[in-house]
């Protein structure tokens, strides 16, 4: 009966040994799950901040670009004036030159006959 009891109770510190074995090997996987799981919201977060560095850093290039677009129109409506009247300058000295020659070519023929 004492070698019964005696084995029944080394039967019970084995079973008590290889829960406690287990109960520490749960202990140190939730200690490292706790771990990783802080480890990925610092990326995360660090993500985040970089995401939301990129966004803004591609709102200032949009509105770069959007300045620059519409800065280009301005000019471009500008020279497209500007040359619109240069146009219509030479028009204007082409007609004048015309009559100038006429003018020329009567006054020649005037001096010529006297």
């Amino acid at each position: 009966k004492q070698e019964s009891s005696a084995r029944k109770q080394s039967d019970l510190q084995k079973e008590n040994a290889s829960l406690t074995s287990g109960i520490q090997n749960y202990v140190q996987c939730l200690t490292e799950t706790e771990e990783n799981t802080r480890k990925l919201e610092d990326d995360v977060h660090q993500l985040t901040l970089s995401l939301n560095q990129s966004r803004e850093e591609n709102k200032r290039l949009n509105d770069e670009h959007k300045k620059m677009k519409e800065e280009y129109q301005q000019d471009h409506n500008q020279f497209a004036s500007s040359l619109e009247e240069m146009q219509k300058e030479n028009q204007i000295l082409r007609e004048s030159r015309v009559e100038v020659e006429r003018y020329l070519t009567e006054r020649i023929s005037l001096l010529e006959k006297q």
